[in-house]
């Protein structure tokens, strides 16, 4: 049998409180599966060992039943981290499931402050749901304890319809990914899905100073909720260190379609880091003319900042309170997400392929070209202008060519004068919004044959020597490539 949620817990915990009918997490599980229930439209499959002492081991029955899981959800605290069953239970789930699941199936709720270094190392990328609160003296508190507050607006309401939402996204993405139907889809449901190929937009949030990192983490829930990708996953996992932070900034970047910072007065220690988060920012913008919006309180004096670096970085941001920030910045999303409707391209001929032309404003003469010869030889080509035309958004663009790569067979990226910054650019976006098996790509080489030759560390993207003039023949053998994949 499958269970949808596997409850990973210490049993110090879940101590009954006095006068209480439930220990707290076996309460917060109970509110959480109704929570479920309305989203899903059934009621989610929760496996909870309450008789598992703390000393027991973990058995073939419980190894099971962490197989047939396909969401764990771990209580971090300091009993968790001295259970020896508990990080047992963890590191089956992630061995076991490691073929076709990864950490993302996991759900952290931290009922205790606790050292994340001493969390399993797959697990330390993770950003916890937070169930308690600090005093100024440093003092923890369980947020619901003994019991859960009557206001619905309670942070610790939040926090669990936050979870139940994650715990919907994930459980649907593994039934898309399997191919199984789920239980409480609908006719209509079931065809807007499969007719939504697009990968879902990736948004960085740069690594913040300690004083944002609650509004990070509402930023991060925001855009989650819309159904969009967070990178990093944490605001605090970057190593501090030059070049082992610009390394995985840069990466992170590499893949993102918007790009955030959100700064505040004082820098202090990690001012370096800030700086060299933004640097690398507007180099990908640069190259791949995606959003960037960088935030500061708008009651900021910048005449009072006495770091002149970070005065710099402050200036030409956007200033305004958090909330209005956030809704821009969901704006911008919901137009990534949102595009315009996309219009099928006419095939010729019943088995034709259909490709999509891309080449910079110097080459628009050699991509038209191509798309004649690709007609000549039966098939359907779409030619995409290499910036935004008039009156429409990068966002806009970047979503229609989203949409039309989710809808063609194959990509020509063509080149003869067109600079080499906007056909790297270019590369690294077509090829981050094309999801097919290669080759999902050729780079058409045209004259002249003098210029330098560019090399493609893409085994994905067939390399087509047309220096000395376009021919019909090594289109053809691109074409072919793709009916043999298809």
């Amino acid at each position: 049998m499958v269970h949808d949620i596997f409850v990973s817990y210490a049993h110090n915990d879940d101590l009954l409180p006095e006068g209480s009918t439930y220990g707290w997490i076996t309460h917060f599980i109970e509110e959480l599966r109704k929570v479920l229930t309305q989203r899903l439209g059934r009621k989610p499959d929760v496996w909870m060992d309450h008789l598992l002492l703390e000393n027991a081991q973990v058995d073939a029955t419980l190894i099971e039943k962490i197989r047939t899981s396909q969401t764990i959800i771990l209580f971090m605290s300091p009993s968790y981290l001295n259970s020896e069953w508990c990080k047992q239970e963890i590191g089956d789930f992630l061995t076991v499931h490691s073929a076709h699941k990864n950490k993302e199936s996991v759900f952290i709720v931290a009922v205790e402050e606790t050292e994340r270094e001493k969390w399993h190392s797959r697990l330390q990328a993770l950003t916890p749901l937070q169930l308690y609160q600090k005093s100024l003296s440093g003092a923890v508190h369980r947020l619901g304890y003994p019991n859960p507050p009557i206001d619905g607006e309670h942070e610790y309401w939040r926090q669990l319809n936050e979870l139940a939402h994650l715990i919907k996204l994930q459980l649907a993405l593994i039934d898309n990914t399997r191919g199984t139907r789920s239980i409480s889809a609908t006719p209509v449901a079931e065809a807007a899905q499969s007719d939504k190929k697009i990968k879902p937009p990736v948004v960085w949030i740069a690594q913040p100073t300690a004083d944002l990192h609650s509004q990070w983490e509402a930023l991060a829930a925001s855009i989650r909720q819309r159904g969009a990708q967070i990178l990093p996953v944490g605001h605090s996992i970057y190593p501090l260190g030059d070049s082992d932070f610009r390394a995985v900034v840069e990466n992170d970047i590499s893949q993102a379609d918007l790009l955030i910072q959100l700064l505040s007065k004082e820098a202090g220690d990690a001012a370096k880091f800030l700086q060299l988060q933004a640097l690398a920012a507007r180099m990908r913008v640069t190259i791949a003319e995606i959003p960037f919006l960088q935030w500061r309180p708008e009651n900021i004096d910048l005449q009072t900042v006495i770091d002149s670096k970070h005065r710099e970085l402050l200036q030409g941001t956007i200033a305004c309170g958090f909330e209005q920030f956030r809704q821009q910045v969901l704006e911008k999303l919901d137009k990534l997400m949102n595009p315009v409707p996309f219009k099928p391209i006419n095939k010729p001929e019943q088995n034709a392929l259909t490709l999509c032309i891309t080449a910079g404003q110097k080459d628009f003469i050699l991509a038209e070209e191509i798309v004649t010869m690709v007609a000549n030889l039966k098939h359907a080509a779409i030619s995409i202008p290499p910036i935004p035309e008039q009156d429409q958004t990068i966002e806009e663009y970047n979503a229609y060519l989203r949409l039309l790569l989710a809808n063609v067979d194959g990509v020509i990226l063509a080149h003869s004068q067109e600079n080499a910054m906007w056909l790297q650019g270019q590369h690294a976006k077509v090829k981050k919004m094309v999801h097919k098996s290669n080759p999902w790509g050729a780079f058409i080489d045209g004259p002249p044959p003098a210029k330098q030759k560019i090399l493609w560390n893409d085994p994905g993207l067939m390399y087509l020597d047309c220096r000395n003039g376009l021919s019909q023949e090594p289109i053809q053998r691109f074409i072919d490539s793709l009916q043999v994949r298809v």
